[in-house]
């Protein structure tokens, strides 16, 4: 119950992700430039955190699709 509580905590206090966030895993670092979809929920390791799930394109024009739970990583949201 204190995870769930913790989860959802942190889910209340963040933002949905913008432009110029930065997104990096398995040594890339996309800046985010067009957002196409994204969700943030309560993670499934029981530990408290989040994952994200989101599809974007880059300051570079790539398209990516990001799941933080099977790809790993972290999201830096710039400006809160």
């Amino acid at each position: 119950m204190e995870n769930y509580k913790k989860a959802m905590e942190i889910m209340a206090n963040t933002r949905e992700a913008k432009p110029g966030d930065i997104i990096t895993c398995k040594g890339i670092k996309a800046i985010i430039k067009t957002i196409h979809y994204q969700d943030f929920y309560k993670s499934d390791r029981n530990d408290g955190t989040c994952d994200w799930d989101i599809e974007f394109t880059d300051t570079n024009g790539n398209y990516r699709h990001w799941k933080q739970y099977f790809d790993g990583g972290k999201i830096e949201l710039k400006w809160r």
